[in-house]
């Protein structure tokens, strides 16, 4: 189990996805923390998808869901706060 756990919505985020990432997990490389960073793709119609796919294959700890259409994102993860209540967004 990870220490921290960061979810990150995504929606048409393109231009923004790299720099937010850099800063988050410099930030939070100093805490010293076993962290996994979960983009939560949005129906984006640009190509933040595809961005967050190549985080995902130079950053072990980055992970995705991605979801097709744009939709309330509190209930599509409604699965993981019953699975994970510890979960704190």
């Amino acid at each position: 189990m990870k220490d921290l756990s960061i979810i990150i919505p995504i929606y048409n985020e393109a231009g923004n996805i790299q720099m937010l990432f850099e800063r988050l997990s410099s930030v939070i490389r100093e805490m010293h923390v076993d962290v996994e960073y979960v983009f939560v793709n949005d129906g984006s119609r640009d190509n933040s998808m595809e961005l967050i796919k190549g985080l995902v294959g130079t950053n072990p700890e980055v992970r995705y869901l991605d979801f097709s259409r744009t939709s309330d994102i509190r209930l599509q993860l409604q699965p993981v706060w019953i699975t994970a209540p510890e979960i704190v967004l």
